[in-house]
């Protein structure tokens, strides 16, 4: 686990950074893939049954899965990647527009700046925050997005890891 986002279920059950999950519902996770795998089997309300290792020890927890909590994806844009955007028009339509980057982040470290235009997520258009939250919150699990950005000039493919 690495990270665990505040008042999430996983959050109020007691899952911690530096956990290492080993099942989800009875079954094994030993990569990437199979803990997708198994997630993407789970349905809103449902009761997720987890298996870690902490401290030398094993540690059993259950949370119910919810809905993805929109209203945060402001702040997880900001926590994962330190971008903060806003939509504007342009001559191609809405789009988004990089109206801060915090300092140190994997943003910055990239080299977006304020200003620059957020255009799609992994191939698809983006026009609002809402449709970016959205792609980001697909693109947890797998730990990267690919960000369509323009500097007015030319447009760019950047791959960003989530933190």
């Amino acid at each position: 686990v690495r990270s665990v986002m505040s008042g999430s279920p996983v959050a109020r059950a007691g899952v911690l950074p530096g956990d290492v999950i080993l099942e989800i519902q009875g079954e094994r996770v030993g990569d990437d893939e199979q803990w997708r795998t198994a997630l993407a089997r789970i349905k809103v309300g449902d009761d997720v049954r987890l298996v870690a290792w902490r401290d030398g020890e094993t540690t059993r927890v259950t949370c119910r899965a919810e809905t993805f909590p929109l209203e945060r994806g402001a702040e997880i844009l900001w926590d994962s990647l330190g971008l903060a955007v806003e939509r504007a028009d342009s001559r191609r339509g809405p789009v988004l527009v990089v109206g801060g980057v915090r300092e140190g982040s994997r943003a910055a470290r990239i080299g977006f700046r304020r200003g620059l235009l957020i255009f799609g997520v992994d191939g698809e258009r983006v026009e609002s925050e809402e449709q970016l939250y959205r792609a980001l919150i697909r693109r947890m699990p797998h730990g990267s997005l690919l960000l369509a950005v323009s500097d007015g000039q030319a447009t760019y493919r950047v791959p960003v890891e989530l933190e």
